[in-house]
């Protein structure tokens, strides 16, 4: 889906797949994703993530701007997700 914005300019909608390699040495449990979106008026018209796979968002935090995600199944180090 390509990036798309309503009339206003304000609201975006779309899809962004993320993957990653767990370079620590240690089994990763969670991760974080920015929402730089949100920085300029934090919880006001904040981004919203939704229909996430492999894994549970946690609630924003630090102005809106920081996502917790906890993996469903930590990523071994290594691993690739």
């Amino acid at each position: 889906m390509k990036p798309a914005s309503d009339a206003s300019g304000r609201t975006w909608t779309g899809r962004e797949r993320i993957s990653f390699t767990n370079t620590s040495k240690a089994a990763l449990a969670e991760m974080y994703l920015r929402l730089w979106g949100n920085a300029w008026d934090g919880c006001a018209n904040a981004v919203k993530v939704s229909r996430l796979e492999g894994g549970t968002a946690g609630t924003p935090t630090v102005n809106c701007t920081a996502l917790k995600v906890t993996l469903k199944k930590p990523l071994a180090p290594g691993g690739r997700r």
